[in-house]
């Protein structure tokens, strides 16, 4: 009987126009389980796999198996005893068997082949779990050191006195020293002398008769000097300065 489902099936493959290569894309059995199948060599297939080989091979050509898988466990005293050490013997079968060995005789009907793929899956899904909450921990770890070292700076109120009071002396002169590349307006006694970008290292003075004004895109890009005295850094970090103004009795910035 089981030599006669073998011959079917080859020939059922042989009819349909099936070549082995395109079984084993179909199928996923190895080309030697095929051959092995077709040629009824049955005995060069591991018992605990060959019923489930057959099985996959004749559902897929849509071949009648009959009762030949009990004729297998009838010829292969092996394939019997395995069934029944793992709870898989015909009465078994027939009220349903435990769960866990229901579980492990579908497992081991499954090719090789596909059982690593679904191995490899698996085993994937797990590390970019992983790697899901590492990133995630990280980002937290990152935004709370983030806000623990912002610090919050204060909007300084219009006209407020940057440096004390400078001597009265005649006229005003304004040395400036550009520390990175930014914007800058300059209006000495009410005319713009100077509007355009200053380069970083660029070394420039202006002299007026009562006051010098300064626009800045960019407070702390830029070093001061008036009247030969060096004035403490604008801003610390990037701000634009409104206005700057520069007379010989003091200085007042609008941030």
């Amino acid at each position: 009987m089981i030599s006669e489902v073998c011959y079917k099936i080859k020939e059922k493959r042989r009819i349909l126009g099936y070549s082995i290569e395109q079984v084993v894309e179909k199928t996923k059995l190895h080309p030697m389980v095929i051959e092995d199948i077709e040629d009824n060599n049955l005995s060069n297939i591991g018992p605990a796999y060959l019923k489930g080989f057959i099985k996959i091979y004749a559902s897929f050509l849509k071949v009648d198996l009959g009762t030949a898988l009990d004729e297998i466990e009838a010829e292969n005293p092996a394939t019997k005893a395995i069934n029944i050490q793992y709870g898989q013997d015909n009465e078994t079968d027939k009220v349903g068997g435990s769960f866990f060995a229901g579980l492990r005789r579908k497992a081991e009907a499954i090719p090789p082949e596909i059982r690593k793929k679904i191995i490899l899956v698996f085993v994937g899904l797990i590390s970019l779990g992983f790697l899901f909450f590492a990133v995630k921990f990280a980002a937290v770890k990152i935004s709370k050191a983030f806000k623990k070292n912002t610090k919050i700076t204060k909007k300084l109120p219009q006209q407020t006195i940057v440096p004390p009071p400078i001597e009265e002396v005649e006229g005003v002169t304004v040395a400036l020293t550009a520390k990175k590349r930014c914007f800058l307006r300059v209006t000495v006694d009410g005319k713009i002398l100077f509007e355009g970008i200053l380069n970083s290292g660029s070394v420039e003075t202006w002299k007026g008769d009562r006051e010098i004004e300064l626009k800045i895109s960019d407070g702390s890009a830029i070093q001061l000097e008036v009247n030969g005295r060096a004035i403490p850094i604008l801003a610390s970090i990037r701000k634009p300065i409104r206005s700057l103004k520069i007379t010989s009795s003091g200085i007042s910035v609008d941030k």
